[in-house]
């Protein structure tokens, strides 16, 4: 059996790139970035599929287990399958450490975040997915995650 390094790095593509850093968005609430080069984009698709497809014993998954992840600022971003999320994307919110995040998700939104990550690794004319994971916009520990092919 391998472990879960050794069946990332299998689903990482050759010269994948991929950073990971917060921002403020135009509508000026906290947005996590995953910026990288299309293998780095298509890459992390197959980490949320291989997440997805390992869900009945894996509940959780921080980015920073991915080998071609960079990290900018000292951002986390840990993904929690859960039983029942919010609605859309689920809930990103502050995990209790000033630059840890945690999404919530269902396993069906993980599936579909999935698929918009490889869509826009896929599609060079879909430069970016924004995931709106803030079902209450005027909540200030609430962000949107966008992956982007820089």
């Amino acid at each position: 059996m391998t472990s879960d390094a050794d069946d990332l790095a299998f689903f990482a593509l050759p010269g994948a790139v991929l950073t990971l850093r917060r921002d403020v968005g135009a509508d000026r609430r906290l947005e996590l970035q995953l910026l990288g080069n299309r293998a780095g984009v298509a890459s992390l698709a197959n980490a949320l599929l291989w997440l997805h497809a390992n869900r009945g014993h894996q509940q959780e998954f921080s980015l920073s287990e991915l080998p071609y992840l960079q990290v900018l600022d000292g951002s986390t971003l840990l993904l929690r399958v859960v039983d029942e999320a919010d609605p859309g994307f689920g809930r990103c919110s502050y995990g209790g450490h000033d630059y840890e995040l945690d999404w919530l998700l269902s396993a069906e939104q993980l599936l579909l975040v999935a698929l918009g990550v490889h869509k826009t690794a896929a599609l060079e004319a879909h430069e970016y997915e924004l995931f709106d994971a803030a079902p209450d916009a005027s909540a200030p520990w609430d962000a949107a995650v966008r992956v982007r092919v820089v």
